[in-house]
């Protein structure tokens, strides 16, 4: 299912930013058994970079996507790369309850135009959404869809919030040189 994203009403900031999405996130598919033998396939590629597409272009003045993080383009000051580390979710069935919960954590890995990791930062997320009358038309995957869809929305709030705040993000505003020595000690 392809879930929309509204654009988050955020000052930009002013980088020129390029995005990298490696296959593993746009093809991104996750498959589980439940407890109560009930088996779950969700797919999140597109949605991934649906997500990350509206947040960056939101977030940054300018951004570009690049096919290769060590290779990038003249006209852009650094490289981010979102990865999904962990995607999990929790039936009513398993949490005593009327709710799906759904937690993911991605990580968003900065990159100079060269190649060379300046950074990375985990956004954590976590979704809800009740189950019953509301979703009956939407069968089964209708709440847990939704409590997905709420975990997004929350890594891309946890990514507008702390972004602004880094080091590296302020040094990029400033249009400091960043290298990699500088930011061991993370």
């Amino acid at each position: 299912m392809n879930m929309e994203f509204p654009t988050p009403l955020i000052e930009n900031l002013p980088i020129s930013i390029g995005v990298y999405y490696d296959d593993d996130l746009r093809n991104f598919t996750y498959n589980e058994t439940v407890s109560d033998g009930s088996s779950w396939t969700i797919e999140l590629g597109q949605n991934n970079t649906r997500l990350f597409d509206r947040l960056f272009g939101a977030m940054f003045s300018r951004t570009t996507r690049v096919d290769d993080i060590e290779n990038g383009p003249d006209d852009i000051q650094a490289i981010i790369q979102p990865i999904l580390e962990e995607y999990a979710f929790l039936t009513p069935n398993e949490l005593g309850s009327r709710f799906y919960a759904v937690s993911i954590r991605y990580r968003l890995i900065l990159y100079d135009t060269a190649g060379t990791e300046l950074a990375d930062w985990p956004i954590n997320a976590y979704g809800q959404s009740r189950s019953g009358i509301f979703n009956a038309g939407r069968g089964k995957t209708g709440p847990l869809q939704n409590a997905t869809d709420l975990a997004m929305r929350d890594a891309a709030a946890g990514a507008i919030v702390s972004l602004p705040t880094q080091p590296e993000i302020l040094a990029l505003i400033n249009g400091e040189q960043i290298n990699a020595e500088s930011n061991d000690n993370q």
